[in-house]
């Protein structure tokens, strides 16, 4: 397990590396001093928790990116640009707001400590 465990350290979390997530230093020294001192299960939860707190704050500025439009047509199978408002009309789940709220919903949850 410390051997995975390095790998997944120098591979996401390490600066500089080939998958860089861009983690805020105190997190990466932490998980840095837990390989050489203590490997668990827990290790890269800081990590994780991190992670996904920049994904919940990123996704809605994705969603009002034309790019983000044309890959969630892609996903549904549309291969053409659709507008969102088109989106939300068909499927309320792509709704901006919607979307939205989840972001400060998770952010506050993160805020809090309460992680899935």
């Amino acid at each position: 397990m410390p051997l995975v465990a390095r790998n997944i350290y120098n591979k996401y979390l390490r600066d500089g590396s080939m998958m860089d997530v861009s983690l805020d230093h105190a997190v990466q020294m932490e998980t840095g001093y837990a390989l050489t001192s203590n490997v668990t299960t827990y290790l890269f939860d800081a990590a994780q928790d991190a992670v996904y707190v920049k994904m919940s704050q990123i996704y809605p500025r994705f969603v009002h990116h034309p790019l983000g439009r044309r890959c969630a047509a892609h996903l549904r199978g549309d291969p053409q640009d659709v507008d969102m408002a088109t989106l939300e009309e068909n499927d309320p789940s792509w709704s901006i707001e919607h979307a939205e709220k989840l972001s400060a919903e998770t952010a506050n949850d993160a805020a809090k400590g309460m992680m899935i």
